[in-house]
């Protein structure tokens, strides 16, 4: 866009042309707005999109003029409905004249992917959470067999002891 920018940033009506063209050739880009620094204050210079005049209180501009670098932000748009990302990206020309330009990108192919995600990742943790159950009474059923077939020996134990006992007895004469 810098070039663009550039090459057309005296003549508005032939920048919000580019801008529209540019906005329109990517289906994520809702809008972009180049906004001018002049003094402190930040005013809209051109745009793809009629309406976007509040964008010169956005705090993401100054963090960006500020710092001198990009910032982003996940808002969300009363006019859509939905969460759209806000870009901020200063630059300058010549040392002269500070821009910003304020991208707006959909969030919907990112939120269809979240959603699949987020389906497919509770789909998985539904499984492994009936087969994790599965094992644990697996496991409990196990562990019961296992004290019954102590009980058992413990009980067949105690008959042999019965049996050799009475054995003795029975051999043993009376009297």
């Amino acid at each position: 866009l810098k070039p663009i920018i550039e090459s057309s940033k005296d003549d508005v009506d032939r920048l919000e042309e580019l801008l529209t063209k540019v906005a329109a050739s990517n289906e994520d880009i809702l809008s972009i707005t180049l906004l001018k620094k002049e003094g402190e204050k930040i005013k809209l210079h051109a745009s793809s999109k009629e309406g976007e005049e509040n964008l010169e209180k956005l705090e993401l501009n100054q963090f960006a003029l500020s710092f001198d670098q990009p910032f982003a932000a996940l808002t969300y748009d009363p006019n859509l409905k939905r969460n759209i990302w806000n870009v901020v990206v200063p630059f300058t020309f010549d040392g002269a004249d500070a821009f910003l330009v304020n991208l707006k990108l959909d969030t919907k192919s990112i939120q269809e992917i979240l959603t699949r995600t987020s389906r497919d990742s509770f789909l998985i943790l539904s499984i492994l959470i009936f087969v994790t159950l599965i094992l644990l009474a697996n496991h409990f059923y196990f562990y019961l067999r296992a004290l019954r077939t102590r009980q058992l020996e413990e009980l067949d134990q105690l008959k042999d002891e019965f049996i050799s006992m009475a054995a003795h007895e029975l051999k043993a004469p009376f009297g």
